[in-house]
């Protein structure tokens, strides 16, 4: 989902927002921030090229 989001061109901050909205909260719980949702982009990046 968060992937997607950043594909059609949504910044970090409406990704954040959105995500808040909708009420989908963070691993611990908490309201998304700009930062974590680039902490999220960096993980699954990261996954991605560790199947090679």
């Amino acid at each position: 989902m968060i992937t997607d989001m950043r594909s059609y061109g949504q910044s970090l901050r409406q990704i954040a927002a959105e995500l808040t909205a909708r009420g989908t909260r963070t691993s611990r719980g908490g309201a998304w921030s700009a930062d974590a949702v680039r902490q999220v982009l960096i993980r699954n990046e990261s996954a991605s090229y560790s199947k090679f």
